[in-house]
């Protein structure tokens, strides 16, 4: 066996310890595996793992860790995890994720570890604490989607420099001013979602 197989097989069972049921997606495998059922079929580990979706509402004590060590990931959800951070190397580690869905979770900011996914196309964070968008959000320019419904979020301004959004789905936030100047900087913008903000409320 081989070192990086073995290596991503005891990250896979270290990750299973940490919740009940765990879904993994191959390029030609499918796995769903339970927590007391933790053999992995390694040969199944020879295609790269690319697909990991954590049990919605699989309250954690922290990030698990060992999500790190996949490295070829391009889609992650870690949806209703009860997470309120990420660790700093996040971005550094899942440089290849295209798809990361963090909603309903208890994030009060989007960390800068989110920034370095420079591959990053789609972004769900949703149901957060969130107050604002960073300006460091420029920096996922491969960034198609994003949807941040039911936060606190005040403004989408910092939205302007991610030239490749098509969707913003910004409803039920606190916005009170939009933009004018918005379809003129993000060209492929096609659909715009802001009801529930005090901007169409009166």
């Amino acid at each position: 066996m081989s070192k990086s197989k073995r290596k991503l097989g005891d990250s896979l069972r270290s990750i299973q310890n940490a919740v009940n049921e765990i879904s993994i997606s191959c390029h030609d495998c499918d796995k769903k595996k339970k927590k007391n059922h933790i053999a992995i079929n390694l040969n199944d580990l020879e295609q790269k793992v690319t697909d990991i979706e954590l049990p919605k509402f699989q309250l954690m004590s922290q990030f698990p860790r060992s999500i790190l060590l996949v490295k070829s990931l391009t889609s992650l959800s870690l949806k209703g995890c009860g997470l309120d951070s990420l660790p700093l190397t996040f971005g550094i580690h899942l440089e290849c994720l295209e798809t990361l869905d963090l909603s309903n979770n208890n994030m009060k900011e989007l960390f800068s570890a989110i920034f370095q996914l420079k591959r990053l196309r789609v972004l769900d964070v949703s149901q957060n604490r969130l107050h604002y968008l960073p300006s460091d959000i420029r920096h996922l320019q491969n960034l198609s989607k994003i949807s941040a419904r039911n936060n606190e979020i005040d403004s989408i301004s910092n939205l302007n420099e991610c030239r490749n959004l098509a969707s913003i789905d910004m409803r039920d936030n606190n916005i009170k001013d939009y933009p004018s100047d918005l379809p003129l900087k993000l060209p492929k913008l096609s659909k715009l979602l802001l009801s529930g903000n005090p901007m169409l409320s009166s």
